[in-house]
């Protein structure tokens, strides 16, 4: 069974009780809900990092933790997908690599969602880049930061203006949300019990590949905490639990 990514199915619920609230309210939630996607893809592109003599993945995490702002999020997050760090990456995330790289034309999710932004820009008066015919979805995470910083970092835009961008806002978010593969994977926190089995709490994507960790006791031992599931367990430094309950 598939399930929602928890952190994205808590903000999804709580934009549907700001529903009822101001025009301005639902706008903040949605740049909230825009940081949240920025954070979790950058945290599972830093997991699925493997180890080398050259320390690219140290390297990396040294990079977020320290950063001051989205923009910087998604200036690493380009560092990874198009640099050295890329090769790295764990052979399962083939799919989630080509959907953040491959340059795709007007038909495709990708250029629909930054399009979708650019539209939501428009109707606050935002210049960002103009949208080409061909875009990849890394243009997205770097044209968002730029929409974020010059609208919540700068304080809420008046209300009918916000009301006349939630709709393309939430709409592009969404098309992520539901295309984008890394959200549809396996993600689940681990807590080695003393019995040598884990105790499982599951956050989101197919049930089973962590199900086993619950019944055996052979597998390697893991430390506790958030992993994404691809050729095998990847711990995802970059989540605490509290972060995505």
């Amino acid at each position: 069974m598939t399930e929602e990514l928890m952190p994205l199915a808590k903000m999804r619920d709580r934009l549907k009780i700001e529903g009822e609230e101001s025009d301005t309210s639902i706008f903040l939630n949605l740049m909230y809900l825009g940081e949240l996607l920025t954070k979790l893809t950058v945290a599972g592109f830093v997991a699925a990092v493997q180890d080398d003599r050259d320390r690219q993945k140290y390297r990396a995490k040294y990079k977020f933790v320290r950063a001051v702002g989205i923009g910087d999020w998604s200036s690493a997050l380009l560092g990874i997908v198009t640099g050295p760090t890329a090769a790295l990456l764990d052979h399962e995330m083939s799919q989630e690599l080509r959907q953040a790289t491959e340059k795709v034309g007007a038909s495709e999710w990708q250029s629909r969602t930054l399009n979708l932004l650019a539209q939501a820009a428009h109707e606050l008066a935002v210049e960002l880049p103009e949208v080409q015919s061909r875009v990849s979805l890394q243009g997205w995470f770097a044209s968002f930061a730029m929409f974020r910083n010059k609208t919540r970092g700068h304080g809420a835009p008046k209300a009918g203006l916000c009301a006349k961008a939630c709709a393309p806002l939430q709409e592009s978010l969404d098309l992520i949300i539901s295309n984008f593969s890394l959200f549809s994977r396996p993600w689940a926190y681990l807590h080695h019990c003393l019995s040598g089995k884990y105790r499982v709490t599951h956050l989101g994507g197919p049930r089973e590949p962590f199900e086993t960790y619950k019944r055996r006791a052979d597998h390697p031992s893991l430390e506790d905490g958030v992993y994404i599931f691809l050729s095998q367990p990847r711990l995802v430094e970059l989540l605490s639990f509290a972060q995505v309950m």
